[in-house]
């Protein structure tokens, strides 16, 4: 008489984008990753990438992705543990596909992207007028993030431009220098202007900042990650808040609504917001999307 029922909850996975240097500086990179990933979006940036490509340039000098530019960070990791580092994720590209790892990231169009299924299309043009946005207000202080030979910087760049693309999402880090220092994360943002905030033992009496900072350590446990922590790594979370960047919105977001139906009309819609976030690209007359930004951050 009754048939069987079955009901199933599903709940959406957090955001996360995963500082370049917790990949590349630490030997537990390709761990990390392919853990978490079950259990969050794991999204990397381009450079992350860059330098997978580049790894014998890297593996030759290491110290091309330790260095900051800022004197208190010098020894944040030693070379042969970026060699190791790296030497590890060459191996995993040898034996499996990266791409397959379930990472997301921003390409230079659509086509060149890993992003979850039905994504906004303007996407990737809000990430490139972040992005274009960032490095006018820096070049307008006098400040290079892309100076040859301190990648990390362009990495920052690069992280705190994703994050904010993506909002709301987290970012992933670890505390490289002494206890109870800021990230170099934070170190460089701080250096280019930016107001970093650390949530404190104090704060964590907040009720939100503490039951956020029990959720995420509950991921790392459940992903089997805390003997990342045991082994001595502090690793760290990063929010980044720009409320200028909701202005970064375009018209692509009619777009997208337009997009909304069946596949073919989805995929006209990608190639038609490449079209228009080229020919914008090119005016490059982007304000300051970052007046007012600040960086809360906290250790887990």
């Amino acid at each position: 008489m009754f048939q069987d029922l079955a009901v199933t909850f599903s709940q959406r996975r957090w955001s996360c984008v995963v500082d370049p240097s917790l990949l590349l500086l630490t030997p537990f990179g390709p761990t990390l990753v392919q853990r978490l990933g079950e259990l969050l979006e794991l999204w990397v940036v381009r450079s992350f990438w860059g330098v997978l490509d580049g790894s014998y340039l890297y593996g030759q000098e290491p110290n091309r992705l330790i260095a900051t530019g800022l004197p208190s960070k010098k020894g944040r990791a030693d070379e042969g543990t970026v060699r190791q580092s790296l030497a590890a994720w060459e191996r995993l590209r040898r034996r499996a596909d990266l791409y397959g790892l379930r990472l997301r990231y921003i390409g230079d169009n659509y086509r060149q992207s890993a992003l979850p299924e039905r994504k906004e299309p303007d996407l990737v043009h809000r990430y490139e007028i972040l992005s274009a946005s960032l490095l006018k207000r820096l070049g307008a202080n006098g400040l290079e993030p892309e100076k040859p030979g301190f990648e990390a910087r362009e990495a920052v760049a690069d992280v705190v431009t994703l994050a904010s693309t993506l909002h709301p999402t987290f970012i992933l880090t670890f505390q490289d220098g002494p206890e109870d220092t800021a990230p170099s994360l934070c170190a460089i943002l701080e250096s280019w202007g930016f107001h970093c905030r650390r949530i404190d033992e104090g704060s964590l009496r907040d009720p939100l900042a503490a039951i956020e900072r029990d959720y995420v350590r509950s991921l790392l446990v459940h992903a089997g990650l805390s003997p990342l922590a045991w082994s001595g790594t502090r690793l760290a979370v990063a929010h980044v808040l720009a409320p200028a960047t909701i202005g970064a919105r375009t018209m692509l977001d009619a777009m997208y609504a337009k997009g909304e139906g069946d596949v073919a009309d989805y995929d006209e819609v990608l190639v038609e917001a490449d079209e228009v976030r080229a020919a914008e690209m090119e005016r490059g007359n982007w304000p300051d999307f970052w007046s007012g930004a600040i960086v809360f951050w906290y250790s887990l």
